[in-house]
Formats: C-alpha cells, structure tokens, sequence
C-alpha cells in the first residue's frame, strides 16, 4: 500500500512537468551488467509505440534489462505519466532503491532558441522545477550539483542530491541518494530517470548508480529501440 501512494505522488511531481530538451543520443554501454548478482537474473522490458498508444503517453521506444527481484509497476498495475517504475523494498515495505522513467521534449538548450523559447524553459529550468516540486511535497532534497555528468562514457545533464525522509507513509525512511538523469533517444526528446538509492543499498555514491545495488542494469541497458 506504501508503495502505490509513493508512486502516485511521484506520478504527481513529473506528471505536471512533461517538456524537456535535446542532450545526447541514449547508447547502451555493453551487455555485461555490472550489478549485485543477489538481485537475481536480468529480464528484459520494453516500451514501444504500441505501449504508448495504449497508455496514451508521449511516444517514445526504448528497451532495458532488470534484476528479477525488482517489483515493477507498469501502465497495466497503476496509471501513470511514467512508463514504468522499478522498486525494490526492505521487509518493511519501505522503498531501498527505485527508478522512475518518464519523459521530457522541446525545450531549448540554455543560450539558444528553441521550442521552449516561447515557455522560457531550459533543461536547468525544467530539473529545478522538479526538485522544488519534491520539496513542496515534503522531501527535502539537499546539497544538490545540476550540471552535465559523464554516464556511461557519455554526456548527460544530471541533478544529483540527498535526502533525509521520515515518510513511511510514502514509502521513505532513512537517507537517500538521488540522481535525476536526462537521456535523448532522439534529437530533441528523451527519457527522464529519478533514481533513488538508501544508504544500505550498496550504492554509497553516484557513480555507483553504475555498478552497485540492484537497480543499476536499468541505467547501464536502456536504449533506444
């Protein structure tokens, strides 16, 4: 039940901020996943024209690899403006680690015209939108960066923070990593990932959201498809 109301409040914050802007073509970075092997074997999921259509989501197609161990919720187990979200949880319900994927197109890039012109809207505008909206619903999402960071060899504008939550009712207890990262499958759209990562999860930096942790193959996998 924690796990339904966290999902919808995420659903809340994203769902109202769908615009977004170019950054770099999405490129899986190998077929060897790097991950904590515990978390069982890696299952494929995709999101096609056809998912889109029948969700009525922005059209975006994209495929991925996770541990089998992960609850995922798609359009068929909770509607949403996400395409899927991934959960692992402790004997508590309480939320370990998750990957939220949602979506974000048109904006201009900072110092250039673009659709966004018209909205004043730029990739730095669009995250701190985001991250006031979590703390207008209580998160306090602290010692945030937002700038580009090197993933997977490549380029992504990434807003990078913690947090200290004591919302069970949600879901959130204890203290968390989170990473929120911009990655195009297109010229000018994309797919947007909020990752979130407890302290004993495994995954004890950034750079670990590669590598560590059970969540990990999703950001590694995802390509465009």
């Amino acid at each position: 039940m924690g796990k339904n109301r966290y999902l919808k409040k995420q659903t809340t914050i994203i769902g109202m901020l769908l615009l977004g802007m170019s950054i770099t073509t999405l490129v899986a970075c190998g077929e060897n996943s790097k991950y904590n092997e515990e978390c069982g074997d890696l299952v494929e999921f995709e999101v096609d024209e056809e998912y889109c259509q029948k969700y009525g989501l922005r059209e975006e197609a994209f495929t991925l690899k996770y541990p089998e161990s992960l609850e995922v919720d798609t359009q068929e187990d909770y509607p949403s403006k996400n395409y899927a979200s991934f959960f692992k949880y402790d004997k508590d319900t309480l939320i370990v680690e998750s990957v939220n994927i949602g979506y974000f197109y048109g904006l201009k890039e900072s110092g250039k015209d673009g659709i966004g012109s018209f909205f004043g809207l730029t990739k730095e505008s669009l995250l701190t939108s985001i991250v006031d909206q979590y703390r207008a619903q209580g998160l306090d999402i602290r010692e945030t960066t937002m700038q580009d960071e090197t993933i997977r060899g490549e380029k992504h504008f990434t807003v990078r923070g913690s947090i200290n939550a004591d919302m069970e009712d949600i879901g959130l207890a204890g203290s968390y990593l989170i990473q929120m990262v911009m990655i195009a499958t297109e010229a000018d759209h994309g797919v947007l990932l909020i990752m979130l990562a407890r302290e004993d999860s495994g995954i004890t930096s950034f750079k670990e959201f590669e590598t560590k942790g059970c969540t990990s193959p999703i950001l590694q996998t995802i390509e465009g498809s």
